[in-house]
């Protein structure tokens, strides 16, 4: 039975905190490891999770002594994890019982595969299906550049960021940049690598918080930055650069660098265009 391990960085999560853990508890898949790491959260957030913590021996717990950006943290729960797969769980998400189990099915068909996810449904603060999410990135029997196209323009909300990945085939791409989109940057490298598998059934709730949408909010938690105008610019095109970078490096003939070149350069004006419009009007 293969051993999985699940990282849930944290802060400040004390409203949904013990939804989300209970989530990961009531898994049917039981050969796993809750790997929680606390960024020095001010609310109660550390003393529900070391509760549980003691409840259950699969769980362990990591408390900082100062705050640091989410990326950080995310990066090093996947740094000490131990299992033969790998997920990121956010302390507000949660999953339905046989998400783990259906994706470690998943991965037994082929040995090509390194992410499975699945649909999601969104919900509100008080657990309401509020709407779907899909994110049609399954790319199971295509070649190397055809999977890169078809992640690069079908990869809408980053959700599948929190899929079940093949450990070792993430740790060669870890650590996740520390740049904005750093999840899209991670998962189209990735499909430089292997296959995505997508199970067409919603087993994963994603909690619309009140934050959502916030630029200001999402760059303080992600990156902790502030920003303003000339930031703003400066990251996004940071982001294309570093975009640019990941991919090119996995190109095996200069036709391929040439694919990927065309691939961002028209993305950066017609998908990604969004993004720098909306952090100059933050």
């Amino acid at each position: 039975m293969k051993f999985v391990s699940i990282g849930m960085p944290v802060y400040n999560e004390e409203n949904f905190v013990e939804q989300a853990i209970i989530s990961i508890l009531d898994q049917d898949y039981t050969n796993f490891e809750l790997i929680i790491s606390d960024n020095a959260s001010t609310d109660q957030t550390k003393e529900i999770c070391l509760k549980y913590s003691k409840k259950d021996s699969r769980i362990w717990f990591y408390s900082r002594d100062t705050t640091t950006d989410a990326t950080t943290n995310f990066n090093y729960i996947a740094s000490i994890a131990k299992g033969d797969f790998f997920m990121w769980a956010s302390g507000h998400d949660m999953r339905h019982p046989t998400f783990v189990s259906r994706c470690v099915a998943t991965f037994e068909k082929s040995d090509s595969i390194v992410l499975c996810y699945s649909d999601a449904t969104w919900i509100d603060e008080d657990g309401n299906n509020i709407g779907n999410e899909q994110s049609d990135i399954d790319t199971v029997g295509m070649k190397r550049m055809e999977r890169l196209n078809k992640v690069f323009w079908n990869l809408g909300y980053a959700y599948p960021i929190y899929g079940l990945f093949r450990k070792d085939l993430l740790d060669t791409i870890l650590p996740s940049q520390r740049v904005l989109g750093g999840d899209i940057i991670l998962l189209n490298e990735l499909a430089a690598i292997g296959e995505f598998v997508r199970i067409p059934e919603s087993l994963f709730y994603i909690r619309k918080l009140s934050d959502y949408g916030d630029w200001h909010t999402y760059f303080q938690k992600s990156l902790n930055i502030k920003l303003n105008r000339k930031k703003a610019i400066s990251l996004y095109f940071e982001f294309i650069i570093k975009y640019y970078q990941a991919l090119s490096k996995h190109a095996q003939s200069p036709i391929e660098k040439l694919m990927i070149i065309r691939i961002i350069l028209f993305g950066s004006i017609i998908k990604y265009r969004g993004i720098l419009i909306g952090l100059l009007h933050s």
